[in-house]
């Protein structure tokens, strides 16, 4: 039996205190003005005339001129050429007993004989109406607002953090006793005459 000592290294933290630089987001408000324009609808009444015109139907009185067809006979005396036909053979083949006969043309020639009388004429006359009929116009009328308004914008920001950093250290071995059992060689007198296995 031995004693012996078995040690088993131990770990020791180390800690300090730094500053870390970081950056954090904030929040910022933004703020515009903005101008909108804003339109309101009335209705605003003109006065108005309205005219037209009607047509009514006058008569009256008027000098007309009309014509009276007459037909008037009327001759012409014209000469005109007339001819015999000749005797048959071969000598007389082709000869014409010709002469000039007066000879009269009569047609029926109109004449006009123009004739005044009074007739009865009708006429449209223009008649104007006219009637007051007001008029609803729209009115629009605007105007600008101004306003303030904000939003929320992320922004960055350099901090300053404070963190703790830590190193491992070996510290103080533990160690304890132990018994160890070892083997022991021993030397044993040979006996002569016995056989050992």
């Amino acid at each position: 039996m031995v004693k012996g000592e078995v040690c088993i290294p131990t770990l020791r933290p180390s800690c300090t205190q730094e500053k870390l630089m970081v950056q954090r987001i904030v929040d910022k408000q933004q703020c515009q003005d903005i101008t909108r324009t804003v339109c309101t609808e009335s209705m605003e009444t003109v006065p108005n005339t309205v005219c037209t015109y009607m047509y009514e139907s006058q008569q009256m009185m008027a000098s007309a001129t009309t014509f009276e067809v007459s037909f008037e006979k009327m001759c012409t005396e014209q000469m005109v050429t007339v001819c015999q036909p000749g005797g048959y053979g071969y000598q007389s083949y082709g000869q014409h007993d010709c002469k000039e006969v007066s000879q009269e043309t009569c047609y029926n020639a109109p004449m006009l004989k123009p004739m005044e009388e009074m007739v009865s004429i009708a006429y449209p006359v223009p008649m104007m109406d006219c009637a007051e009929r007001p008029v609803s116009l729209p009115l629009v009328t605007c105007q600008d607002i101004t306003e303030n308004q904000c939003i929320t914008l992320p922004q960055l920001m350099e901090d300053v953090v404070m963190v703790e950093k830590c190193v491992v250290e070996l510290g103080t071995p533990s160690c304890q006793e132990v018994t160890l059992t070892l083997p022991n060689q021993v030397c044993r007198q040979i006996v002569y005459g016995d056989v050992h296995h």
